[in-house]
């Protein structure tokens, strides 16, 4: 993690040195960023780049360094290095997830001086036996795999007996089949699917198969587009949930119509193999295609059922272009659809004749553990914001979809009538486009540059403080299924402007909540924005409303669906093989 490494020799390295000066830092990972390039000209420090075998680095480390501020689940870097029998330092979000050790427990760090003091203390630690011990019994692949087969045995025959069919465990056995879920490589990619996904594993059995698009020529195109398609771990435990990641053929740019084939050739197997020893009894797809069209392929040669859950714009978008014909035979090949808004069921589902009573329409939620209202004024210290600020923020992936080219435009004329506006924007590009560079020019040539503040990507932890710091909350969004943005900012006692698109007003469905406004009328937005910052809200009804749209709701009525849904899989014989689309090239 390029920001973690940066923080470890801007804040921890110089510490160090002060008492140790001649240690050598070394940098192993995949293809560095320029800001590691850059620490790599400073004395004592090696930047290696991506290397085939890590262990001969373990090997002669005298500590193994772990600093990394965003993780989820267990780093397979922090096993790695116990498994080497390294002594280690690392950060509590790198430990997250690891079974309760105290070797684990000591080794964790919580800032610079910390950080400085334990590298320190373990030089000259002899190799650590009790760390490989560790991983072996915990982490092996042996270990894992009898954990999952208890887990099934539990579940199929719980306390009472098999043959007691009131003490029997859920009837349903997930395997979610989805591209977007996050990731070390892309944490904040599909993060929606997670939640929901977390949240259902409380209930039912759940594993996740992420396929992962990948072509030799992948290489070339991150000469000019350094994040594209970063490749994550093929295998992990998130959260006690396991996770696979297989790869499939997509050459970037064409022969797009075969996404979904080859998703479905490429993936079958490990799907085939996860479901032979998990015992599923659905998958349950996100998006239509190459998703949701691929699970149903493997569905049928597996003779499982299968939902797809609808999720806006990469649905919509391919609606009259070559790709229409795959997102109706997905649809009428699945038991059941979801969707994440009534007017995604309506302009999807219903429009490509789909019965809506195949449908069930359930929105995403909001975490009101992450999301809650912080002092104003506390937030604006914290972020260096004047008390006196009007300020805007609209967060999401920097990319054309989103609009926020279309709130730029609109700030000079806006900042003659607010003063002291601020637009902050929070968000990174994604893997498939980046319009950072192209909205900061933007922002120069409308001489607004002054007050237009990029603020990256933000956890969640630290994002209700950007809320919190805001006046309202702006996105002039081109296509939307169901914003999780939207209840997140309300949430935090944000009222939302947004445009009539896709489930916005399902969302934002009160005046009491925000305005909505038409797409693209650029002065209608403009007036919404002054009207909004200009307007007396009552941010305890709005935190109410999201409060009422909390996950809880939405898995109970998920699980239900899903239950229900099993009486009615079809069973039969195993069909041929998946077959290439019709004048495939």
């Amino acid at each position: 993690n390029a920001e973690a490494v940066q923080w470890f020799a801007r804040e921890a390295l110089p510490l160090i040195r002060q008492q140790r000066p001649d240690l050598r830092f070394v940098i192993v990972g995949s293809k560095p960023t320029e800001a590691v390039q850059a620490l790599g000209r400073l004395a004592g420090v090696q930047v290696t780049g991506r290397v085939p075998d890590v262990r001969p680095y373990l090997r002669f480390a005298d500590v193994a360094v772990a600093p990394l501020q965003i993780a989820r689940g267990i780093q397979n870097k922090v096993l790695e290095a116990l498994a080497m029998a390294r002594p280690l330092v690392c950060s509590r979000p790198a430990a997250e997830g690891l079974h309760a050790a105290d070797e684990i427990a000591q080794a964790t760090a919580d800032g610079p001086a910390d950080f400085a003091a334990k590298v320190l203390e373990r030089l000259g630690t002899p190799p650590l036996a009790s760390h490989r011990a560790y991983v072996t019994a915990h982490y092996s692949w042996e270990s894992q795999l009898s954990r999952v087969g208890r887990l099934i045995e539990r579940t199929n025959h719980p306390a009472g007996g098999a043959g007691n069919p009131e003490a029997r465990g859920p009837r349903s056995r997930l395997i979610v089949y989805s591209s977007l879920f996050p990731s070390a490589v892309a944490p904040t990619a599909g993060t929606f699917i997670r939640e929901r996904l977390f949240r259902v594993a409380t209930r039912l059995p759940v594993v996740v198969v992420a396929p992962q698009p990948w072509s030799p020529l992948d290489w070339l195109v991150r000469l000019f587009r350094t994040s594209f398609r970063p490749q994550a771990i093929r295998h992990e435990v998130m959260d006690g949930i396991e996770v696979l990641r297989p790869r499939f053929l997509s050459i970037p740019g064409v022969l797009k119509r075969l996404d979904g084939w080859l998703m479905a050739v490429c993936t079958e197997p490990s799907v085939r193999r996860l479901h032979e020893r998990f015992g599923a009894t659905l998958i349950d797809a996100h998006f239509l295609y190459p998703d949701g069209w691929a699970a149903t392929r493997i569905g049928a040669r597996l003779g499982l059922p299968v939902t797809i859950t609808l999720r806006g714009s990469k649905d919509e978008w391919l609606i009259g272009t070559d790709r229409e014909r795959f997102l109706r035979e997905a649809m009428q090949s699945a038991l059941h659809l979801f969707a994440v808004s009534d007017a995604l069921k309506q302009d999807v589902g219903v429009r490509l004749g789909i019965s809506a009573d195949k449908m069930t329409v359930v929105g995403n939620g909001v975490d009101l553990e992450k999301f809650s209202p912080v002092d104003r004024l506390q937030a604006r210290t914290r972020l260096g914001i004047s008390a006196e600020a009007r300020v805007v923020i609209g967060v999401g992936g920097l990319i054309g979809r989103k609009g926020f080219h279309r709130v730029i435009a609109l700030l000079p004329e806006l900042r003659r009538e607010i003063p002291g506006l601020l637009y902050l924007i929070v968000g990174a590009g994604t893997t498939q486009d980046d319009w950072r560079g192209r909205l900061e020019s933007l922002a120069r040539e409308h001489g607004v540059d002054d007050i237009v503040r990029f603020c990256g990507a933000q956890l969640p932890a630290d994002l209700k403080w950007f809320y919190g710091a805001a006046d309202i909350f702006a996105l002039a969004t081109e296509h939307e299924g169901w914003a999780n943005v939207f209840l997140e900012a309300m949430a935090c006692g944000l009222p939302v402007v947004t445009t009539r698109v896709g489930g916005n007003e399902q969302v934002v469905c009160r005046p009491d909540l925000g305005i909505v406004s038409p797409f693209w009328e650029p002065a209608a937005f403009s007036a919404a924005l002054k009207q909004a910052l200009e307007q007396r809200w009552n941010r305890e009804r709005i935190i109410e409303y999201a409060c009422s749209n909390a996950w809880d709701t939405r898995i109970t009525q998920l699980v239900g669906v899903f239950e229900a849904l099993q009486p009615l899989a079809p069973t039969g014989d195993r069909p041929e093989p998946i077959a290439a689309p019709a004048n495939a090239p």
